[in-house]
Formats: structure tokens, C-alpha cells, sequence
């Protein structure tokens, strides 16, 4: 009974390393698109798709291809103590060749909270936050990506 311990231990850890490691994976396959610009052109069509979809910039530079931007999405649900999400995106716009470019996304999330402490006489709202980390969320990373793809291949079109 004691040697079967140590080795179900040990399968539990290769597996839970195993899903680790398969869902890093699959966000690096997910974090990126390649769009047939240049990286000048593909910088500043990003740069628009930003401004246009109320993402605020924190922080440019050109010459490394990187932007950085957040955005504050509110939640109002009735019996939710959450009050919203801050999204910190950054992007890192590299060439592949002088027609294609990479955009590589990643995002960092943090949650707001408000809970009410209630006394005889008074109560008080608190704010706090959750940092979440880098966000593993793949459908908020193929929403904003495949945008900025339809964005850029529109404004390309003009």
C-alpha cells in the first residue's frame, strides 16, 4: 500500500504539469495573427482600431512595434459585489518579411469589487481589487484579435 502512494503522487503530478503545459501552449497559438502589411502601416492601423473601440494608450514605442492600452468594462448586475474589469492589452507588432507583419496580444486582467459594511448607524461601501494576472480567457483573445484583423483589413480597402 505505501509503494502505491508515492507513485499515484507522482502520475498526479506529471498530468497536472501535462494540462499546465498544454494550456500555455494553446495561448501562444491563440495571442497572435499575421496580417499582409507592413509593420509601419499595421503600428498605426492598430493604433486606430484602438482609438475607435475606447481603449485608453498608456504607452507607445514605435520603434519596438509595441502598444500598450486598457480599457474599464463596467458591470452591472444586481446581486454581484463586482463592479468591473480592467483590461491592460499589449500588443507587439513584429515584421516577418517587408509585406507581413505579426501582432502578438497580451492581456492582463484585474476585477473591482464594492462590498457595503452595514453598522447600527451607518454603513460604508469598500472598493477592492483582484489582480488576476495574465488573462487565459481565449475567446476575449479571438474577439479583440479577429477585430483589429477586420479593422485593418477595412481600413486597407480605402
Amino acid at each position: 500500500m505505501k509503494t502505491i502512494k508515492p507513485i499515484t503522487l507522482v502520475l498526479l503530478l506529471i498530468s497536472s504539469l501535462s494540462l499546465f503545459s498544454q494550456h500555455a501552449a494553446g495561448l501562444k497559438e491563440i495571442n497572435s495573427i499575421i496580417v499582409p502589411l507592413s509593420t509601419e502601416s499595421t503600428y498605426l492601423k492598430s493604433l486606430n482600431y484602438l482609438h475607435n473601440n475606447d481603449f485608453f494608450i498608456l504607452s507607445l514605442d514605435r520603434s519596438s512595434g509595441f502598444i500598450q492600452a486598457k480599457k474599464y468594462i463596467k458591470i452591472n448586475k444586481v446581486f454581484s459585489n463586482k463592479h468591473g474589469e480592467r483590461l491592460t492589452l499589449n500588443f507587439l507588432i513584429t515584421p516577418i518579411n517587408p509585406e507581413n507583419s505579426k501582432i502578438t496580444l497580451v492581456v492582463y486582467k484585474e476585477t473591482k469589487y464594492v462590498g457595503v459594511i452595514s453598522g447600527k448607524n451607518s454603513s460604508a461601501s469598500i472598493h477592492y481589487d483582484e489582480d488576476n494576472g495574465i488573462s487565459t480567457d481565449l475567446i476575449f483573445y479571438q474577439q479583440v484579435l479577429k477585430e483589429l484583423k477586420e479593422s485593418i483589413q477595412v481600413e486597407n480597402k480605402e
